[in-house]
C-alpha cells in the first residue's frame, strides 16, 4: 500500500500500457498543441524518447478514460487527436516496435469524447462516438492507412449519452451501455442494434468511463450516480451485471465518492480512485466488499493494473 516511485511527466499526462506489462507509454504536452511520447522500460524505470503528436485530445476536467490504447498484440499505440485544419478527428498511429508515428490514421469524423472499444490488433480498432451517435469499426494496412471503416448508429436520442462500449464475448456484439442504464448489442457485421433485458430509465446515471469487465468478459462493474453532489466524483456505487443475462449480480456501496474503476487481471479486486481524498478503494471483487484505502496524495484519476 505504499507508493514505490514516480514518473515527472509535461502537462495533461495520459497513459497506455503493453499488454505483457514490459512497457508504459506516456503522453503530455511540451507546448499548447505538440505532445510529447516516452516509453518506460517498467522492470527497469528507463525512459525512451518517443514520437511528438499534435493536437492530442484532452479533456477540459480530469479524464474519465484514457484516449490512448495499445493493441492486443502490443505492435500498435492509437491516440486520439485533432484533424490538421478541421474540427474532425482521427486516430494517429505509432509502431511500437520502431516508435515512429505512421502516415496513415483512422477517420471518427466529429468524434470529440470518443472512446477505444476493442483494440485486439494493431490492423484493427472499434471507436465509439457518443455525440455522434456511432461506433466506428475500422481495419487498416501496416501503415495505418484505411483498409475499411464502417459504423453503426445509435438507435436513440444522443442525449441518453452512452457510459461505456465493448466488445461481448465471442466478439459477435459490440455492447453499448447508456448513460440511463439502457444496454443494447450491436452486431458487428449487420451493424443491426438488438436490446436485452435492461431497457434503461433508471433514475441513477451511468456517467460516462471506461468502466471494467472480469478478466473472462462474463461481468461488468458499473459505477452509479446516486445524483451525487460532489467534486471530481463519478459514483458510489457500483453494479455488477452479468453480460450474457443481464442479471444483477450484486451491488457494492463505498466509503467515499469515487471517478474512475479498474480491475485486477486476475479480477480478484477493483481499485476505486478518489480524486478529492487523494485515495484509492480497494475492493474484493469476489465478496463484494471494500476492504482498504490506499493514500496517494495529488488528484488520481486513472489507474492500470499491471500484470
Amino acid at each position: 500500500g505504499k507508493v514505490m516511485g514516480s514518473i515527472r511527466t509535461s502537462y495533461r499526462p495520459d497513459f497506455a500500457l503493453s499488454p505483457d506489462g514490459s512497457q508504459l507509454y506516456i503522453a503530455s504536452d511540451i507546448t499548447a498543441h505538440t505532445t510529447q511520447l516516452a516509453a518506460v522500460i517498467t522492470s527497469t524505470g528507463e525512459v525512451l524518447g518517443g514520437a511528438a503528436i499534435q493536437d492530442r485530445v484532452v479533456p477540459k476536467i480530469i479524464p474519465p478514460f484514457s484516449t490512448m490504447a495499445v493493441s492486443g498484440d502490443g505492435l500498435s499505440l492509437r491516440i486520439l487527436v485533432k484533424k490538421p485544419n478541421s474540427d474532425e478527428f482521427q486516430l494517429d498511429t505509432i509502431a511500437t516496435d520502431s516508435g515512429k508515428l505512421l502516415p496513415g490514421h483512422v477517420n471518427v469524423g466529429h468524434c470529440g469524447d470518443g472512446q477505444f472499444v476493442s483494440f485486439p490488433t494493431g490492423d484493427q480498432v472499434d471507436f465509439v462516438c457518443p455525440a455522434m451517435k456511432k461506433v466506428h469499426l475500422a481495419r487498416t494496412d501496416e501503415k495505418s492507412k484505411e483498409l475499411d471503416n464502417s459504423y453503426g448508429e445509435f438507435p436513440w436520442n444522443h442525449k441518453l449519452g452512452v457510459a461505456t462500449a465493448f466488445l461481448a464475448p465471442g466478439g459477435q456484439y459490440v455492447t453499448i451501455v447508456r448513460g440511463d442504464g439502457g444496454v443494447f448489442n450491436m452486431d458487428v457485421v449487420s451493424l443491426s442494434f438488438y436490446p436485452t433485458p435492461i431497457h434503461g430509465g433508471d433514475p441513477d446515471e451511468i456517467p460516462p468511463s471506461a468502466w471494467p469487465r472480469s478478466p473472462d468478459g462474463s461481468k461488468v462493474y458499473l459505477g452509479f450516480s446516486h445524483s451525487l453532489n460532489a467534486a471530481n466524483a463519478n459514483a458510489r456505487e457500483i453494479r455488477v451485471y452479468d453480460t450474457k443475462t443481464w442479471r444483477k449480480l450484486g451491488s457494492i456501496k463505498t466509503s467515499l465518492p469515487f471517478w474512475s474503476t479498474v480491475a485486477s487481471p486476475d479480477g480478484k479486486y477493483l481499485y476505486a480512485l478518489a480524486p478529492e481524498q487523494h485515495s484509492i478503494l480497494v475492493i474484493d471483487a469476489l465478496t463484494m466488499r471494500e476492504v482498504r484505502t490506499i493514500s496517494v496524495g495529488a488528484l488520481p484519476a486513472l489507474a492500470i493494473v499491471a500484470p
